[in-house]
């Protein structure tokens, strides 16, 4: 049936103190109204789109260090790679943020040293990049927390900040892409003044 009027008995019921005096049925005076059936649509195709990928050319490093887990304050480990030849930047040292690709070769580097370093969806970002997850309660520190702010990890503003950061080359064949936003402004110092993990 669609919108329209329907008339449905209803019951009174007639008490008074505790006796039951009458129960009859009758017809209310008014329409109640029925809503209208309704079909489901099948769902609709996302058409493909296209995804800009970034060019980034040989070295490139990861850089690391323990932070604070945000959510249960447990111990947890924190990457982020750091490419200084990006032909689109002009020569300035980029730190990648907010990966959503990456090569296979580039991933099993760092997860090989670095598992909790995987894809999860942001509800910040309403979005899935590769993040850094802690190994207790599985909530991640958002790339935004890790590089956005002066002296957050990834955001070193002094020599010694730097200092707190270890560097580990990653081993490339050649040029490689990614889709990734990057952040320039600090990877110099962070280069120069990292450490290195054999120098440890």
């Amino acid at each position: 049936m669609t919108l329209g009027e329907k008339l449905l008995p209803v019951l009174v019921v007639v008490y008074v103190g505790r006796k039951l005096e009458a129960a009859i049925f009758r017809l209310p005076t008014f329409p109640i109204l029925t809503a209208a059936p309704f079909r489901l649509r099948p769902p609709r195709r996302k058409e493909p789109v296209d995804v800009e990928m970034t060019r980034i050319n040989p070295p490139l490093y990861l850089a690391s260090t323990t932070i604070t887990c945000r959510y249960c304050k447990a111990a947890m480990h924190a990457v982020a790679l750091i490419a200084p030849n990006v032909p689109e930047t002009e020569g300035d040292v980029c730190i990648l943020c907010d990966i959503t690709e990456l090569p296979d070769s580039v991933l099993s580097f760092i997860q090989s040293r670095f598992p909790t370093f995987r894809r999860q969806f942001s509800k910040s970002a309403q979005s899935e990049y590769f993040a850094n997850t802690c190994p207790v309660c599985g909530v991640l520190s958002g790339d935004h927390y890790l590089h956005s702010e002066p002296g957050a990890p990834f955001f070193p503003t002094t020599d010694e900040e730097a200092r707190r950061l270890t560097i580990d080359p990653v081993a490339l064949q050649g040029s490689i892409d990614v889709q990734a936003s990057l952040r320039m402004g600090s990877g110099d110092l962070i280069l120069n003044n990292g450490r290195s993990r054999e120098s440890q």
